[in-house]
């Protein structure tokens, strides 16, 4: 009877590769520990499961030597984006970025697209809310792409909807809806509905902002009841649909019943700890005060909502909530206060313009703010009765010819238009001259 031969026995490999193993076992009950405390949703369980997560990617990377390193890498990229949405829930977008861009390398080298497409979604989510709309768009559309690729359906879903809500911002209202519908389309497919709900959600503002109020209130009614009738873990969609149909209800002029859904919100909104969420109710609950004609009321919730924007990072909602103040002040005959409002509110609008690259969006964004000009031009003429040589009409005059020739100026420089060619040289001594 033949002997097999026997192979020797590699001692130190075996007590590695169990020694790996403990340590993977130990980083998974970390990172399952994180995501039940994520799934609390609670400002207190949010800033525990940072630190479940943080152990969890701490073990991950420990673990270069082990046999499934792919598998290691794909673990550690699902680490780092559970702690950049968490820091995302918690307002702080640039540290949100920060994380979501160390996992992308992640997953590109365990080869998993569909992690990629989630990850490019997150960075695409956090310079929207940035207000950096066309490095956004330019995120959307890669992750759009890698999730067609791969066949995932929901992924798919959710960049089509969060390519509609940057169309929304720039003033492409249609394409927004196109966007939304599509997206609409998939998630019932899936059954999905707190996915449904929120693009049933934003289909809502598209209508409010085309002011058909009812159908609006009828779109954020759908969308509330979808929210709580989902899971715990989904509920989180429920203030936004309260506070959308407090802003249906403000535009409605029944400032009390926008009030009462504005506060609701704004409670939840406190109990998961969502910063971008408070400031949206307190800057809501400024502006029913604000019709209401109490203007100190209406002061001090906008006061309590700007910083809360600034420390984002969200330079749109900065200056709407800028331009929020500025209005009160102005009705408070506090014009030279209102006049220090509006001017950074054109700076930052004039800034977030220029991040755009699409000369057509620029335009269409320009449509959506053309009413803090009027505002400016407004207030400046106001200011110019008060004191007619102090030189505001100029100003208003130059405001204004400046916001009518701006895109036509863009488009001749990015046709590298020469339109001084061929001018007669008094001519353009005389504009010399004039500058």
């Amino acid at each position: 009877m033949a002997i097999a031969r026997q192979h020797p026995v590699n001692v130190a490999q075996i007590t590695q590769t169990n020694s790996l193993d403990a340590i993977l076992a130990a980083a998974e009950l970390a990172y399952q520990q994180g995501k039940q405390l994520y799934e609390q949703g609670t400002a207190e369980s949010l800033l525990k499961a940072i630190a479940k997560f943080e152990q969890a990617l701490s073990l991950y990377r420990q673990m270069s030597d082990h046999p499934g390193k792919q598998n290691i890498y794909s673990l550690e990229a699902g680490t780092l984006v559970y702690i950049g949405k968490v820091y995302s829930n918690l307002g702080e977008k640039h540290k949100a970025l920060d994380y979501y861009k160390q996992s992308l390398p992640l997953s590109q080298q365990a080869g998993d697209k569909q992690s990629e497409g989630t990850t490019l979604n997150n960075i695409g989510k956090i310079y929207s809310e940035l207000a950096e709309k066309q490095k956004a768009l330019d995120y959307y559309n890669q992750s759009l792409s890698l999730r067609r690729q791969v066949g995932d359906k929901n992924g798919e879903a959710i960049s089509l909807n969060n390519i509609g809500s940057v169309y929304h911002f720039l003033g492409e209202k249609q394409k927004a809806l196109d966007y939304y519908n599509q997206s609409l389309f998939i998630k019932r497919q899936l059954g999905n509905n707190a996915g449904i709900a929120t693009t049933l959600n934003n289909i809502g503002k598209v209508y409010l902002d085309l002011a058909e109020n009812q159908k609006a209130l009828s779109y954020f009614s759908q969308a509330l009841v979808l929210y709580q009738q989902a899971k715990d873990a989904e509920k989180e969609g429920i203030p936004t649909a309260l506070s959308n149909i407090g802003t249906v209800y403000l535009e409605l002029a029944q400032q009390q019943k926008a009030l009462s859904y504005f506060s609701q919100a704004l409670v939840l909104y406190r109990k998961a700890g969502d910063k971008g969420g408070i400031a949206t109710a307190l800057n809501n609950i400024g502006k029913a005060y604000s019709n209401l004609g109490e203007h100190q009321k209406a002061l001090n919730y906008y006061n309590q909502s700007l910083p809360l924007y600034q420390q984002m990072g969200n330079k749109a909602r900065e200056a709407r909530t800028l331009y929020n103040i500025a209005s009160v002040q102005y009705d408070s005959s506090n014009l030279q206060a209102a006049l220090t409002q509006i001017e950074t509110v054109i700076k930052i609008v004039e800034n977030l313009r220029t991040k755009i690259d699409s000369q057509e969006l620029r335009t269409s964004y320009f449509a959506t703010v053309q009413n803090y000009y009027e505002f400016y031009i407004d207030l400046l003429m106001q200011l110019h009765k008060q004191r007619p040589s102090a030189g505001y009409d100029a100003l208003a005059l130059q405001t204004s010819e400046r916001a009518r020739a701006r895109s036509l100026l863009e488009l001749l420089a990015e046709a590298n238009a020469n339109i001084r060619q061929g001018v007669e040289p008094k001519l353009l001594s005389q504009e010399r001259n004039l500058q």
